[in-house]
């Protein structure tokens, strides 16, 4: 079966919007997925640079960095690209994760915006 509607959900992480600081993303609850996939999607780039890291957590409210073995492919740094897309992987075993950015540099910022993808859902997880 081609059916992947029933089985991937995203959650947006980091709305769309024109970035120019650091920015903190919200939460995302993986409870009742097998999996993760954080996907970035970039818009117009000026000379603002974002630094991405996915942050992984038990309650929702303590965050640490994930360690690179639990990242599939690599967190990307926005930079110097227009119009582009960005993705990988988590398989740790947190309940929760967000991405963050650490933004640098100057002009008019770097629109873009982040979603988790949830997928492998356990039977009954509910979205």
């Amino acid at each position: 079966m081609k059916d992947q509607y029933n089985d991937l959900y995203a959650i947006q992480t980091i709305p769309p919007a024109l970035n120019t600081a650091s920015v903190t993303g919200s939460g995302v609850d993986l409870k009742g997925y097998e999996s993760a996939t954080v996907v970035v999607n970039v818009g117009d780039y000026t000379s603002y640079k974002h630094v991405c890291a996915l942050y992984e957590s038990d309650d929702d409210s303590t965050y640490t960095d994930v360690d690179d073995a639990d990242i599939l492919g690599t967190e990307p740094t926005i930079s110097g690209v227009d119009n582009t897309q960005y993705q990988f992987g988590y398989i740790g075993e947190k309940r929760y994760v967000k991405l963050n950015t650490t933004g640098t540099g100057s002009g008019t910022g770097v629109y873009f915006g982040a979603v988790v993808v949830r997928g492998k859902k356990r039977h009954n997880a509910g979205q």
